[in-house]
């Protein structure tokens, strides 16, 4: 979708390349173009069917690739989410600790932001369990592991930043 004459991906993309850090984007049930620099990653978990897990499935994938690379961890954000602001992940850093195996933002209204957050590479195998028995919900794969929830306004983090935008009102609102 276009925004102000941008894509989603590519005001994601200008956020989270003033990062440095490396990017990989998941990609489950569509073709996508890859930003240049970035790391494609297919995801590897499907049900019996063939079809894709979600979320869940894509930030594994990420973290398998993650590991393979050096990294301990990634920094997720959601395709939808145009409001992305790459502040963001310098302000989550400050509570990730060594054993830390993912740290998430709660919003005021209570919602805990699970695909906008840090994912240690510890995380893979509880992951791919839960996959494995048909658990496709973040939230109750992170009640298993050390997982941080950090609100919002102590972050510093603005919430509009967490803005998904996923039905045709939405648009018309923000567009």
């Amino acid at each position: 979708l276009v925004m102000n004459g941008q894509t989603f991906a590519g005001m994601i993309e200008t956020e989270l390349d003033q990062t440095g850090m490396p990017c990989y984007l998941s990609q489950g049930e569509f073709e996508q173009m890859i930003p240049e620099g970035w790391t494609k990653v297919t995801d590897l978990y499907r049900d019996s069917d063939g079809q894709y897990l979600g979320p869940a499935a894509g930030i594994c994938s990420c973290l398998v690739q993650a590991e393979q690379d050096g990294l301990d961890g990634i920094f997720c954000v959601p395709c939808d989410a145009p409001f992305f602001e790459a502040g963001m992940i310098g302000k989550l850093q400050q509570f990730i600790t060594d054993d830390t195996d993912a740290v998430c933002i709660r919003t005021s209204d209570g919602h805990i932001q699970t695909v906008f957050g840090w994912y240690s590479v510890r995380c893979i195998k509880p992951m791919v369990n839960a996959l494995q028995t048909g658990n496709r919900k973040l939230i109750t794969i992170l009640e298993q592991i050390n997982f941080k929830i950090i609100d919002a306004a102590d972050a510093g983090i603005s919430e509009h930043c967490f803005t998904n935008i996923n039905r045709a009102e939405d648009y018309k609102k923000y567009c």
